[in-house]
Protein backbone atom coordinates (compact mmCIF):
# COMPACT_ATOMS: atom_id res chain seq x y z
CA UNK A 1 0.00 0.00 0.00
CA UNK A 2 1.32 3.70 -0.94
CA UNK A 3 0.19 7.23 -1.00
CA UNK A 4 1.51 9.59 -3.58
CA UNK A 5 0.87 13.52 -3.67
CA UNK A 6 3.18 15.20 -6.48
CA UNK A 7 3.25 18.86 -8.11
CA UNK A 8 5.24 19.74 -10.76
CA UNK A 9 5.85 23.75 -11.17
CA UNK A 10 6.85 24.11 -15.23
CA UNK A 11 7.32 27.46 -15.16
CA UNK A 12 8.85 28.10 -11.98
CA UNK A 13 11.43 31.00 -12.02
CA UNK A 14 14.77 31.14 -9.95
CA UNK A 15 14.34 30.61 -6.30
CA UNK A 16 10.95 27.97 -6.82
CA UNK A 17 10.89 24.39 -6.39
CA UNK A 18 9.99 22.36 -10.20
CA UNK A 19 8.70 19.15 -8.70
CA UNK A 20 7.67 18.54 -4.89
CA UNK A 21 6.54 14.63 -3.95
CA UNK A 22 5.69 12.99 -0.74
CA UNK A 23 5.12 9.82 -0.48
CA UNK A 24 4.01 6.77 2.49
CA UNK A 25 4.66 3.24 2.06
CA UNK A 26 2.50 1.28 4.06
CA UNK A 27 3.74 -2.74 5.11
CA UNK A 28 3.35 -5.06 7.61
CA UNK A 29 6.38 -5.04 10.39
CA UNK A 30 7.67 -7.90 9.66
CA UNK A 31 8.31 -7.33 5.73
CA UNK A 32 12.76 -6.73 5.67
CA UNK A 33 13.27 -3.05 3.65
CA UNK A 34 16.42 -1.12 3.10
CA UNK A 35 16.16 2.42 3.75
CA UNK A 36 16.90 4.45 0.56
CA UNK A 37 20.36 4.52 -0.48
CA UNK A 38 22.14 5.36 -3.89
CA UNK A 39 21.87 1.37 -5.72
CA UNK A 40 25.71 -0.57 -5.56
CA UNK A 41 24.66 -1.49 -8.85
CA UNK A 42 24.45 1.47 -10.60
CA UNK A 43 25.33 4.81 -8.28
CA UNK A 44 23.01 7.27 -10.24
CA UNK A 45 19.75 5.22 -8.86
CA UNK A 46 18.18 5.81 -5.12
CA UNK A 47 15.31 4.43 -3.36
CA UNK A 48 14.46 2.26 -0.96
CA UNK A 49 14.71 -1.51 -1.30
CA UNK A 50 12.59 -4.30 -1.16
CA UNK A 51 13.97 -7.31 0.97
CA UNK A 52 11.36 -9.78 1.16
CA UNK A 53 12.27 -13.16 -0.51
CA UNK A 54 11.21 -13.81 -3.96
CA UNK A 55 11.10 -10.15 -4.48
CA UNK A 56 14.62 -8.93 -3.58
CA UNK A 57 15.89 -5.49 -5.45
CA UNK A 58 12.23 -4.23 -5.99
CA UNK A 59 11.15 -1.13 -4.82
CA UNK A 60 7.71 1.27 -4.90
CA UNK A 61 9.51 4.61 -5.32
CA UNK A 62 12.83 5.61 -6.71
CA UNK A 63 14.69 8.47 -8.91
CA UNK A 64 17.58 8.70 -11.17
CA UNK A 65 20.23 11.36 -11.86
CA UNK A 66 19.01 11.09 -15.57
CA UNK A 67 15.37 13.09 -14.59
CA UNK A 68 13.61 9.89 -14.25
CA UNK A 69 11.18 9.36 -11.26
CA UNK A 70 9.18 6.55 -10.84
CA UNK A 71 6.42 5.55 -8.20
CA UNK A 72 4.51 2.37 -7.81
CA UNK A 73 1.25 1.87 -5.99
CA UNK A 74 -1.49 -1.18 -5.32
CA UNK A 75 -4.94 -1.81 -6.08
CA UNK A 76 -6.53 -2.82 -3.22
CA UNK A 77 -7.97 -6.06 -4.14
CA UNK A 78 -7.26 -9.90 -4.07
CA UNK A 79 -3.98 -11.35 -4.83
CA UNK A 80 -2.71 -13.61 -7.43
CA UNK A 81 0.23 -15.37 -5.31
CA UNK A 82 1.37 -16.44 -9.24
CA UNK A 83 1.52 -12.65 -10.87
CA UNK A 84 4.55 -11.23 -11.41
CA UNK A 85 6.27 -9.00 -8.55
CA UNK A 86 5.84 -5.48 -9.43
CA UNK A 87 8.66 -3.61 -7.94
CA UNK A 88 11.10 -3.90 -10.60
CA UNK A 89 9.08 -1.81 -12.50
CA UNK A 90 10.21 1.14 -11.33
CA UNK A 91 13.58 -0.08 -11.65
CA UNK A 92 13.31 -0.89 -14.86
CA UNK A 93 11.92 2.80 -15.84
CA UNK A 94 14.98 4.29 -13.70
CA UNK A 95 17.58 2.57 -15.35
CA UNK A 96 16.58 1.80 -19.17
CA UNK A 97 18.73 3.74 -21.85
CA UNK A 98 16.61 2.59 -24.86
CA UNK A 99 13.26 3.18 -24.32
CA UNK A 100 11.14 6.49 -24.15
CA UNK A 101 8.86 6.98 -20.96
CA UNK A 102 5.97 6.56 -23.87
CA UNK A 103 7.06 3.11 -25.40
CA UNK A 104 8.10 2.03 -21.88
CA UNK A 105 4.64 2.91 -20.69
CA UNK A 106 2.65 1.08 -23.45
CA UNK A 107 5.00 -1.70 -23.13
CA UNK A 108 3.81 -1.98 -19.21
CA UNK A 109 0.52 -1.79 -20.45
CA UNK A 110 0.37 -4.53 -22.91
CA UNK A 111 1.80 -6.78 -20.24
CA UNK A 112 -0.14 -5.31 -17.17
CA UNK A 113 -2.04 -8.60 -16.98
CA UNK A 114 0.71 -10.54 -15.83
CA UNK A 115 0.79 -8.08 -12.55
CA UNK A 116 -1.88 -7.86 -9.52
CA UNK A 117 -3.36 -4.43 -9.88
CA UNK A 118 -1.02 -1.48 -9.74
CA UNK A 119 -0.77 2.02 -11.02
CA UNK A 120 2.19 3.25 -11.93
CA UNK A 121 3.23 6.71 -12.45
CA UNK A 122 6.21 7.46 -14.62
CA UNK A 123 7.75 11.44 -14.32
CA UNK A 124 10.62 12.52 -16.72
CA UNK A 125 12.12 16.11 -16.07
CA UNK A 126 13.57 17.08 -19.12
CA UNK A 127 16.04 20.71 -19.67
CA UNK A 128 13.35 22.52 -21.46
CA UNK A 129 9.76 20.41 -20.28
CA UNK A 130 8.45 17.48 -17.96
CA UNK A 131 5.83 14.90 -18.79
CA UNK A 132 4.09 12.23 -16.66
CA UNK A 133 2.66 9.19 -17.37
CA UNK A 134 0.16 6.75 -16.03
CA UNK A 135 -0.11 3.30 -16.53
CA UNK A 136 -2.80 0.73 -14.30
CA UNK A 137 -4.27 -2.34 -14.96
CA UNK A 138 -7.28 -1.15 -13.75
CA UNK A 139 -10.57 -3.16 -14.73
CA UNK A 140 -12.64 -0.34 -13.84
CA UNK A 141 -10.91 1.90 -16.21
CA UNK A 142 -10.78 1.78 -19.84
CA UNK A 143 -7.20 4.04 -20.62
CA UNK A 144 -4.35 1.55 -19.45
CA UNK A 145 -2.31 4.59 -20.13
CA UNK A 146 -2.58 8.32 -19.58
CA UNK A 147 -0.10 10.88 -20.67
CA UNK A 148 0.15 14.45 -19.21
CA UNK A 149 2.73 17.61 -20.27
CA UNK A 150 2.23 20.08 -17.07
CA UNK A 151 1.01 22.95 -17.84
CA UNK A 152 2.02 26.32 -17.54
CA UNK A 153 0.61 26.99 -14.17
CA UNK A 154 1.27 24.02 -11.38
CA UNK A 155 0.13 20.92 -11.47
CA UNK A 156 -0.86 18.35 -8.99
CA UNK A 157 -1.75 14.59 -9.10
CA UNK A 158 -2.20 12.35 -6.04
CA UNK A 159 -2.65 8.65 -6.15
CA UNK A 160 -4.16 5.99 -3.49
CA UNK A 161 -5.24 2.25 -3.04
CA UNK A 162 -8.33 2.46 -4.87
CA UNK A 163 -9.44 1.90 -8.28
CA UNK A 164 -8.50 5.34 -10.51
CA UNK A 165 -11.91 6.28 -10.95
CA UNK A 166 -13.34 5.78 -7.16
CA UNK A 167 -10.63 7.44 -5.07
CA UNK A 168 -10.30 6.72 -1.71
CA UNK A 169 -11.80 10.25 1.03
CA UNK A 170 -8.30 10.86 2.37
CA UNK A 171 -6.95 10.64 -1.21
CA UNK A 172 -8.62 14.00 -2.05
CA UNK A 173 -8.53 15.40 0.90
CA UNK A 174 -4.71 15.08 1.54
CA UNK A 175 -4.03 16.72 -2.20
CA UNK A 176 -5.98 19.97 -1.06
CA UNK A 177 -3.61 19.97 2.01
CA UNK A 178 -0.72 18.96 0.09
CA UNK A 179 -1.45 21.67 -2.65
CA UNK A 180 -2.08 24.43 0.20
CA UNK A 181 1.60 23.30 1.85
CA UNK A 182 2.88 23.47 -1.62
CA UNK A 183 1.68 26.92 -2.31
CA UNK A 184 2.95 28.03 0.65
CA UNK A 185 6.29 26.80 1.02
CA UNK A 186 6.83 26.00 -2.54
CA UNK A 187 10.56 27.75 -2.78
CA UNK A 188 14.05 26.98 -2.19
CA UNK A 189 14.30 29.40 0.78
CA UNK A 190 11.44 27.79 2.65
CA UNK A 191 12.14 24.63 1.69
CA UNK A 192 13.00 23.21 4.85
CA UNK A 193 9.66 24.41 6.11
CA UNK A 194 7.90 22.65 3.59
CA UNK A 195 9.86 19.51 3.76
CA UNK A 196 8.46 19.31 7.88
CA UNK A 197 5.01 20.49 6.81
CA UNK A 198 4.76 17.62 4.56
CA UNK A 199 6.42 15.04 6.62
CA UNK A 200 3.66 16.34 9.02
CA UNK A 201 0.82 16.04 6.62
CA UNK A 202 2.10 12.43 5.98
CA UNK A 203 2.26 11.47 9.04
CA UNK A 204 -1.78 12.66 10.12
CA UNK A 205 -3.86 9.85 11.50
CA UNK A 206 -7.15 11.59 11.27
CA UNK A 207 -9.15 8.97 9.73
CA UNK A 208 -11.24 10.50 6.65
CA UNK A 209 -14.62 8.62 7.45
CA UNK A 210 -17.03 7.58 6.26
CA UNK A 211 -16.18 6.00 3.16
CA UNK A 212 -18.03 4.71 0.66
CA UNK A 213 -15.71 3.34 -1.86
CA UNK A 214 -12.93 2.07 0.96
CA UNK A 215 -15.12 0.34 2.14
CA UNK A 216 -16.51 -1.62 -0.68
CA UNK A 217 -12.76 -1.96 -0.93
CA UNK A 218 -12.44 -3.78 2.58
CA UNK A 219 -15.21 -5.88 1.78
CA UNK A 220 -13.52 -6.89 -1.52
CA UNK A 221 -10.83 -8.18 -0.03
CA UNK A 222 -12.07 -9.27 3.60
CA UNK A 223 -10.27 -7.11 5.93
CA UNK A 224 -11.91 -6.76 9.57
CA UNK A 225 -13.41 -3.53 10.03
CA UNK A 226 -10.87 -1.87 11.85
CA UNK A 227 -7.89 -2.86 8.90
CA UNK A 228 -10.57 -1.09 6.72
CA UNK A 229 -10.93 1.71 8.76
CA UNK A 230 -7.16 2.40 9.88
CA UNK A 231 -6.34 2.48 6.44
CA UNK A 232 -8.63 6.04 6.16
CA UNK A 233 -6.10 8.38 7.37
CA UNK A 234 -3.10 9.64 5.36
CA UNK A 235 -0.93 7.68 7.97
CA UNK A 236 -1.77 3.76 8.56
CA UNK A 237 -1.75 2.75 12.12
CA UNK A 238 -3.11 -0.52 12.26
CA UNK A 239 -0.85 -2.26 15.27
CA UNK A 240 -3.12 -5.28 15.87
CA UNK A 241 -1.86 -6.81 12.75
CA UNK A 242 1.76 -5.47 13.03
CA UNK A 243 0.91 -3.08 9.61
CA UNK A 244 1.66 0.93 9.51
CA UNK A 245 2.80 3.41 7.25
CA UNK A 246 6.13 2.13 7.57
CA UNK A 247 8.31 4.92 4.99
CA UNK A 248 7.49 8.72 4.03
CA UNK A 249 10.23 10.12 1.51
CA UNK A 250 9.91 14.01 0.77
CA UNK A 251 11.92 14.28 -2.10
CA UNK A 252 11.87 18.06 -4.01
CA UNK A 253 13.86 19.34 -7.59
CA UNK A 254 14.55 23.16 -8.19
CA UNK A 255 15.06 24.91 -11.37
CA UNK A 256 19.09 24.13 -11.75
CA UNK A 257 18.13 20.46 -11.13
CA UNK A 258 19.09 20.28 -7.22
CA UNK A 259 17.83 17.61 -5.53
CA UNK A 260 17.22 16.66 -2.04
CA UNK A 261 15.35 12.93 -1.19
CA UNK A 262 14.36 12.44 2.57
CA UNK A 263 13.25 9.44 3.62
CA UNK A 264 11.76 8.64 7.20
CA UNK A 265 12.15 4.84 8.19
CA UNK A 266 10.05 3.05 11.29
CA UNK A 267 12.62 1.28 13.22
CA UNK A 268 12.26 -2.28 14.08
CA UNK A 269 10.97 -3.99 16.37
CA UNK A 270 8.07 -1.05 16.82
CA UNK A 271 7.24 0.29 19.96
CA UNK A 272 3.15 0.80 20.17
CA UNK A 273 3.40 3.89 22.38
CA UNK A 274 6.46 5.58 20.89
CA UNK A 275 7.67 4.34 17.47
CA UNK A 276 11.11 5.63 16.65
CA UNK A 277 12.20 6.33 13.20
CA UNK A 278 15.35 7.29 11.48
CA UNK A 279 15.93 9.91 8.90
CA UNK A 280 18.46 9.81 5.68
CA UNK A 281 19.03 12.38 3.67
CA UNK A 282 20.47 12.79 -0.24
CA UNK A 283 21.29 15.40 -2.53
CA UNK A 284 22.42 15.19 -5.86
CA UNK A 285 21.70 17.03 -9.64
CA UNK A 286 19.98 15.77 -11.91
CA UNK A 287 21.09 15.53 -15.74
CA UNK A 288 17.96 15.78 -17.57
CA UNK A 289 16.83 12.30 -19.55
CA UNK A 290 16.87 13.93 -22.77
CA UNK A 291 20.92 14.44 -23.02
CA UNK A 292 21.44 10.74 -23.01
CA UNK A 293 18.94 9.79 -25.72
Amino acid sequence: MCLLFFSINESCNDGELRLVLANNRDEFWERPTKQAEFWTTNQSCISGVDQEPGREGGTWLGASQNGRIACLVNISQRQDAMKRGRGFLVNDFLTTTESTMESYAEQIASQRDDYNGFVLTLIELGPADSKVARVTNDTLTDTPTLFTSPSPQPSYFSVGNSHVNFQWRKVDEGEERFREIVKTYGSVSTKEKLTEELFELMGDRTRYLPDPHLQKSGEDCDWSQEATDSKAALFVWDPQRQYSTRMTTVLTVDREGNCDYTEKTLQLPVSDDAPHWSTVRHHFTLQPVSSHL
